[in-house]
């Protein structure tokens, strides 16, 4: 990749068109997008139409359903609540 997060999906976003939003994240902003909630990301992973993938969001994206699975998280129709605060 070799160029920081700014970098890559600006020129990601000049080759799209139309209403397509674009992400383009290593596996280490991924992971690491999931532990601070970021929650576009979340909904990326919940939502999201992977365009490519080298297999790091298939695994991602199986990790994050096993939280919703497991009650760590919960989908709601204006976002997600956290575990910390279900009980």
């Amino acid at each position: 990749m070799g160029k920081d997060w700014f970098e890559r999906n600006l020129a990601a976003q000049r080759v799209v068109s139309g209403g397509v939003q674009v992400f383009v994240l290593t596996s280490s902003e991924i992971l690491s997008a999931i532990n601070d909630r970021r929650y576009v990301v979340w909904e990326a992973l919940h939502d999201g139409l992977v365009i490519f993938d080298d297999g790091v969001f298939t695994s991602v994206r199986s990790q994050f359903m096993s939280m919703i699975q497991r009650g760590l998280i919960k989908k709601r129709s204006m976002g997600w609540i956290v575990a910390d605060v279900l009980g």
